[in-house]
């Protein structure tokens, strides 16, 4: 194995030419790229964008090599997993992917320009990481994490059978969100504990809310309680976002309920508040 930063940083592949190289199945590619389109058009139409900027945005990402070097290190030095340019890709079509949503996220971020984001989950922190370079590339906002940390080990190196892997352990002497940059977290507040009690406080707290982002517990009864515990706080023309929208029908009967024209890209969703 190579010690951390002894590896050529993988750019996310976002175009057929890129994407080819990291997988040879051109069904495979097709179906990352209908994902990669998908989420242009979700990013343009929540946060009312031009398809050029939102495009422009996840380039922006893409092409980061600082910030990207720098978050894989710290998943090379804490989880011992060597950084693969195909974890930006989905992989199945089940649309599974390790980091591509959050490449979306970031983008939406640029693209909403945030005062609050507030996120639930969090753990190891990649979906904090991507936001907070955000934030510091706008020059504003501030990111609240609710998040009740695993009680796992995660060991070096070990090989799982699922993606839950790694936020269902905890690297040793970590704590949550130990994947973002430590030159990231000035913005970053984080909250530990049960959503179904802070995330209340938390709303309360800031009032008005920009961004919601759901990605704690997945059960209908949970992912329920969140989005209609923050909807309130969500101004007009602010996003809910949830990941594993295909877990259950709590996505599709939330937005349903509201009337929300609802998109996708991947297991990710996104709704405008009117």
């Amino acid at each position: 194995m190579t010690t951390p930063g002894d590896f050529n940083v993988p750019t996310p592949p976002l175009t057929f030419m890129q994407s080819i190289r990291y997988s040879h199945d051109p069904r495979l590619v097709w179906f990352h790229l209908q994902q990669v389109n998908a989420a242009e058009t979700m990013l343009a139409s929540v946060a009312q964008a031009d398809r050029g900027a939102a495009r422009a945005a996840l380039k922006e990402i893409a092409s980061d090599t600082a910030f990207l070097g720098e978050f894989l290190k710290r998943h090379q030095r804490y989880a011992g997993r060597e950084p693969k340019g195909h974890q930006f890709m989905f992989m199945s079509y089940q649309g599974g992917s390790p980091y591509f949503h959050q490449l979306v996220q970031y983008a939406l971020v640029r693209l909403l320009r945030p005062a609050v984001v507030v996120e639930t989950g969090g753990t190891p922190g990649n979906s904090s990481a991507f936001i907070l370079r955000a934030l510091e590339r706008n020059g504003k906002g501030e990111l609240h994490t609710v998040d009740l940390p695993p009680t796992g080990k995660l060991e070096r190196g070990a090989q799982y059978e699922h993606g839950a892997w790694i936020h269902e352990n905890m690297p040793e002497g970590q704590e949550s969100g130990w994947a973002v940059p430590e030159t990231l977290r000035q913005r970053h507040q984080r909250h530990l504990g049960d959503a179904r009690e802070l995330l209340p406080q938390v709303l309360d707290a800031v009032e008005t809310v920009d961004l919601f982002i759901h990605d704690s517990d997945h059960s209908y009864e949970h992912m329920m309680f969140e989005f209609r515990t923050a909807w309130p706080h969500i101004r007009p023309g602010g996003v809910l976002m949830s990941d594993d929208i295909d877990n259950n029908r709590s996505w599709a009967d939330f937005t349903g309920e509201m009337g929300l024209s609802a998109y996708r890209t991947g297991g990710l969703g996104a709704a405008r508040k009117p």
